[in-house]
């Protein structure tokens, strides 16, 4: 068997130890008994690049340490010092008295305290901002541009219209709902109703048939009792046989009219000659029949026609 040294395990505590870790990893002899294979001198290059990547990464934090240097950010500090600017030009405002509250678990009581807080702020500001004769209130001639734009507020008005309209289209569908559920049981109900009267006549006739038949002695009144049992029947049906009126006699009201206002008469022939208003001349005026030229009738020829008047006249004024 081969003999294969053993490597320790390399953890760099600070930059001296990498370093003389990596002094020692490049001064290694190895035989080529050591090694067995390409496997062995990956391992010790995938150490090597872990020890410089390590090495790389402390000396840029190094540098970036390098960078915050108190004395230059104290400077800077001086030279942006917020007290020596006006008030106008930070106004931050101090409280006067410190937030202190009894039971630190009471939200309510929390909130109450900085709303004081805050409200006492804002009355010192705006002393402080009219001292310094600032204007900070809107004109009453200013219009401000919406933070949102006119189509966007149409969408937005649009979509609240047809949620509007969906809502209501769902209302309109549920009352028609409940409307058809109404409608249903009152029909059944008409249907129900309908078929217990069918079934009580339906009985009632039964009833008669049983008593009739119960009542006959047979012989010739046979015939007679089967006369009155179909009497009998169409009175229970309610008569509607004998209440069935003649279709050529007209209805109540037709009646009625007639009664009140008289009937028309008969229209039908009214202009035709009868042999009375043949004989009868009383009408007849001699003067009105008579025509010129042995009764022809004279037509005008178009050139004889009565010329319009101021015709000539608007003619000649278009030219």
């Amino acid at each position: 068997m081969r003999k294969v040294k053993s490597k320790k395990e390399i953890v760099p505590e600070d930059d001296s130890s990498s370093e003389v870790e990596i002094e020692e990893l490049k001064d290694l002899q190895v035989t080529q008994e050591d090694i067995n294979g390409s496997d062995d001198e990956r391992e010790i290059a995938l150490e090597m690049a872990a020890l410089e990547e390590i090495k790389n990464e402390k000396q840029d934090v190094e540098v970036k340490k390098k960078i915050f240097e108190k004395g230059a950010i104290k400077e800077l500090l001086k030279e942006l010092n917020p007290e020596k600017l006006e008030w106008i030009e930070r106004c931050s405002v101090t409280s006067s008295k410190p937030v202190e509250v009894a039971d630190v678990d009471n939200d309510l009581e929390i909130e109450t305290a900085i709303y004081n807080q805050a409200l006492e702020a804002a009355v010192l500001g705006k002393k402080r901002i009219l001292a310094a004769k600032v204007p900070f209130t809107r004109p009453s001639d200013y219009f401000a541009e919406m933070v949102k734009t006119d189509e966007h507020m149409d969408k937005i008005k649009s979509k609240l219209l047809n949620e509007h309209k969906a809502i209501v289209k769902a209302e309109e569908a549920k009352r028609q709902r409940e409307l058809k559920k109404f409608g249903k049981k009152v029909q059944n109900e008409k249907i129900r109703e309908r078929q217990e009267k069918k079934k009580e006549t339906l009985d009632k006739i039964e009833a008669i048939k049983k008593k009739r038949k119960s009542n006959s002695s047979g012989g010739i009144n046979d015939g007679d009792n089967d006369d009155e049992f179909s009497v009998a029947i169409a009175d229970d049906k309610g008569g509607s046989s004998s209440k069935k009126r003649d279709r050529n006699e007209p209805n109540a009201k037709r009646q009625a009219k007639n009664q009140r206002y008289g009937f028309g008469g008969v229209k039908r022939g009214k202009k035709r000659n009868t042999a009375d208003s043949t004989d009868d001349l009383s009408g007849f005026n001699a003067k009105k029949m008579k025509t010129s030229g042995g009764g022809k009738k004279q037509f005008k020829s178009k050139n004889s026609l009565s010329k319009r008047l101021g015709k000539s006249r608007r003619v000649n004024s278009r030219k």
